[in-house]
């Protein structure tokens, strides 16, 4: 196979934020002592952008604090940064502690495809290791982390966007 039947198969890089929202202060060793159920969590959110629709994509799934338990999964669709932002600025507790990281998968989609539908939150969950995390900040309360999230996603836009193009540029040279 050579070097561009290769390029061509392979899936494409993808920068994805992952936010958690804490109830109460995160500290690192109660997390590790028991990662799921040490601590309340109440959200957690996978962002993406899709370079081919142009849109911020959030899949998300939110813990029932009221009743059972259970979490309700949702996918939320946005053309701007800003409506990111502001979506969690309403849907994340002013006051709770967030951790964020960006990760790089390698196995979501093909280049220059479009995220389907079928993508649900599990998809990002069971993707989720430290070996593909590229950066992460624990413990931030939102309402002081609001700008640096705001161009963190308005470089995921710029790097697949520029991406796409440079995949593009790739097809039309060859």
């Amino acid at each position: 196979m050579s070097y561009q039947q290769q390029y061509e198969t392979e899936k494409n890089d993808c920068m994805v934020l992952f936010l958690e929202e804490w109830e109460e202060p995160y500290s690192y060793s109660r997390i590790e002592s028991d990662k799921e159920n040490s601590l309340k969590v109440d959200t957690r959110a996978y962002v993406v952008y899709d370079s081919v629709a142009k849109t911020y994509i959030i899949y998300g799934k939110r813990r029932d604090t009221r009743g059972s338990g259970d979490s309700q999964d949702y996918t939320l669709y946005f053309y701007d940064a800003k409506d990111v932002v502001n979506y969690f600025k309403y849907a994340l507790c002013y006051d709770n502690y967030i951790s964020y990281s960006m990760y790089s998968f390698n196995d979501l989609i093909e280049y220059g495809e479009s995220f389907d539908t079928n993508f649900c939150y599990d998809d990002f969950y069971i993707r989720k290791t430290s070996n593909k995390e590229l950066f992460a900040y624990d413990g931030e309360k939102m309402k002081t982390v609001r700008k640096h999230i705001l161009n963190i996603l308005i470089m995921m836009k710029n790097e697949a966007t520029a991406r796409l193009y440079e995949q593009e540029t790739n097809k039309t040279n060859n």
